[in-house]
């Protein structure tokens, strides 16, 4: 037996349905490599691998920034932040894409998020060493539809579907409806 992803599912009942959680794949996952350590107020130095509380791929997220400005911010790499200094890295091809106003929505919006005065560098590299906010969001979200594909294998009702008439779950049909 399969499941066309057009047909309208089956209401299982409440007590049927998988337990994967409704947190977004972000909140599931505040930790990785562009981590910097923050209290309160913005450490005099800090360094982008001090694995504490700043989180650049989650801050970047929250920036409010639209259009070419929302796609720099995601797709660049925290190199260094101190208490009036951020520096991003970005890709070549996206730093040829910047320009000063660019660059203003980005350092207006992180100022507004921190409630400092800073100056922003954007750097060129050929290759990114650590995950962007964009790449971080795209592996949580797989991440979490794996781990939901997962529990809906495990689950009591799919199981005797399985055995009763060799029922398989179409992985590909399986994707998030916003509610």
């Amino acid at each position: 037996m399969q499941i066309r992803p057009d047909t309208s599912p089956l209401d299982i009942g409440p007590e049927h349905k998988a337990d994967v959680s409704d947190k977004s794949p972000l909140e599931d996952e505040i930790s990785g490599p562009d981590t910097l350590s923050i209290d309160e107020k913005l450490q005099p130095e800090l360094e982008p691998n001090n694995d504490e509380t700043f989180h650049w791929s989650s801050f970047a997220c929250e920036l409010g920034l639209q259009g070419l400005a929302q796609e720099i911010a995601l797709n660049s790499t925290l190199e260094s932040l101190q208490q009036d200094y951020l520096c991003l890295n970005l890709s070549n091809e996206l730093l040829d894409l910047v320009n000063p106003t660019i660059e203003d929505e980005i350092r207006q919006a992180v100022e507004n998020k921190l409630g400092v005065s800073l100056r922003l560098e954007l750097l060129a590299l050929d290759e990114l060493e650590t995950e962007t906010p964009q790449q971080f969001k795209q592996r949580a979200q797989q991440d979490h539809r794996q781990a939901t594909i997962e529990a809906i294998k495990q689950d009591d009702i799919v199981k005797k579907l399985n055995d009763a008439f060799g029922a398989e779950l179409i992985e590909s049909s399986v994707r998030k409806i916003d509610t």
